[in-house]
């Protein structure tokens, strides 16, 4: 969505399972991913495919899947990791995206050291309110350890009214990020669009037809580039 504002976008798929790479329909069985630069069998510019106008993609395999051992076995020094893997290509890009799998571990930790934003999507369900705390927890344990401030904030994922408002444990939840202010106010609603369009490969936003995901879509992407705005006049004392 960030690409159809003029903003040059690089996506990093971390994911053994590649969703991700298989939502952009690209076959990456015979192509370098992360695991082969960390490996030094390939380049970072060995992996980088264009997949829209304006986007370029990092894909993942299921080889992404010894990421985690690589990086402990090595004693890698996490906070550094894909810094050095993106120096000489991240000033190409205005946004740079780490979509991370699940679960926490050394490659979840090496990404969220290096972005500026943590984005939790947040299903209204309790699992994901469980997930949500053991995030946070993460998140301060690396600040401690690391002595960094991490960023993050949460938006609600597969709306739907009836169900927010019957589960007193996702209620809790919001109320207490919203109060904090790490809520965003953009929800994406529930919709069998979605996966009808990941299934054929196409794009919501290559269709002029109305489209509820796309409004959705379209409003989280404009209030984060709000917030990131915000953070450059902050910046430059504007």
């Amino acid at each position: 969505m960030f690409s159809l504002y003029g903003a040059k976008i690089l996506a990093i798929d971390l994911d053994p399972q590649g969703n991700l790479t298989d939502s952009f329909n690209v076959d990456a069985d015979q192509l370098p991913v992360l695991i082969d630069i960390i490996e030094k069998q390939a380049s970072v510019q060995d992996c980088i495919i264009n997949v829209e106008d304006g986007i370029d993609l990092i894909p993942s395999r299921i080889e992404n899947v010894t990421l985690d051992s690589k990086l402990a076995i090595t004693r890698a020094p996490l906070h550094n990791v894909l810094s050095n893997i993106l120096s000489t290509i991240e000033d190409n890009y205005d946004f740079i995206f780490v979509d991370c799998p699940p679960m926490i571990g050394p490659s979840v930790t090496a990404a969220s050291l290096y972005v500026d934003l943590i984005l939790v999507p947040l299903n209204p369900d309790r699992f994901s309110a469980k997930g949500l705390k053991i995030l946070k927890d993460e998140i301060i344990n690396l600040t401690n350890q690391y002595k960094t401030e991490l960023t993050y904030k949460v938006f609600l994922n597969k709306f739907s009214g009836n169900t927010i408002l019957s589960d007193k444990t996702i209620q809790t939840t919001i109320a207490v990020e919203n109060g904090g202010g790490y809520a965003l106010s953009t929800a994406i609603r529930q919709a069998q669009e979605i996966p009808n369009i990941t299934d054929l490969g196409l794009n919501m936003f290559s269709s002029l037809k109305k489209s509820t995901a796309r409004d959705d879509f379209d409003l989280l992407a404009r209030e984060l580039l709000e917030i990131n705005l915000n953070e450059i006049k902050s910046r430059n004392k504007i």
